[in-house]
């Protein structure tokens, strides 16, 4: 904040709220809220996560350049992102099996950014479909698409998004093998989560989350699921290795879409 009064109000908004102060307050939140299969999957990348680590220094290493004595009585940080119009120079990243972490997440997720008018993007693997999520947004979407082997699956998603008012299409083209995700895999992820003996502990300390695992809707693969994708004990990394993965993917799959 630049005068002392919003400071003040920030100040006292965060005495209230001393779990909402920054985004590794919110990340902590998650880690005691989430058992440890659940905090991995969201959180983990691949393998040594080497890339991952290399991804969050270069954001660090990211910073404002000030420029004072500039009157900025009047400041606007709307952008464009083709043709789409943004209030911030934001959007929520498409994350798949959101549900995970909450039934309602995807559908959180695009209200949120409806009301701050920015885009939700929905993976195409998301826990949520389609169509419901677009019932249930207030701004614009975007659908994430992976070049799947299996054309008519991509032609199916492509046609729902249209159909249900997606503005445009974000292609996925780093996937033409699966990673190996260590986490998931010390952890015993599979899908959907089940809970065995060496987990029972560990969700047994997070009976929110577990209530809401054992109450609310199956964690799948809601856009696919007619595709025999994941509604039943399906491991995630077998999944993409057989569906997702394309290693015959290229330019010409780019411009049939």
């Amino acid at each position: 904040r630049c005068d002392g009064g919003n400071a003040r109000g920030d100040v006292a908004r965060a005495r209230r709220r001393p779990d909402k102060v920054g985004v590794e307050d919110v990340r902590r939140l998650a880690k005691k809220r989430l058992p440890r299969l659940a905090f991995d999957f969201i959180e983990g990348g691949a393998e040594g996560e080497v890339t991952l680590r290399a991804n969050r220094q270069a954001f660090d290493g990211l910073t404002f350049r000030p420029r004072y004595l500039k009157d900025v009585t009047s400041r606007d940080q709307e952008t464009s992102v083709v043709g789409t119009r943004l209030s911030l120079p934001v959007m929520l990243a498409p994350t798949g099996l959101t549900r995970i972490a909450s039934r309602n997440a995807e559908v959180d997720a695009a209200r949120a950014a409806g009301r701050e008018g920015t885009v939700y993007v929905l993976s195409a693997m998301a826990s949520t479909s389609i169509e419901e999520v677009a019932r249930a947004a207030e701004g614009p979407l975007w659908f994430q698409l992976y070049l799947w082997r299996d054309r008519s699956v991509v032609d199916s998603l492509v046609s729902r998004a249209q159909k249900a008012g997606y503005q445009a299409l974000v292609i996925t083209v780093d996937v033409p093998v699966s990673s190996k995700r260590e986490r998931d895999y010390r952890n015993g992820f599979v899908l959907p989560p089940r809970i065995r003996f060496r987990t029972a502990l560990e969700a047994g300390r997070h009976p929110r989350w577990l209530w809401d695992l054992l109450t609310g809707p199956p964690i799948t693969f809601r856009n696919v699921a007619g595709e025999d994708s994941g509604t039943g004990a399906v491991v995630l990394g077998r999944y993409v290795n057989e569906q997702l993965c394309n290693p015959a993917q290229g330019l010409d799959d780019l411009r049939r879409l």
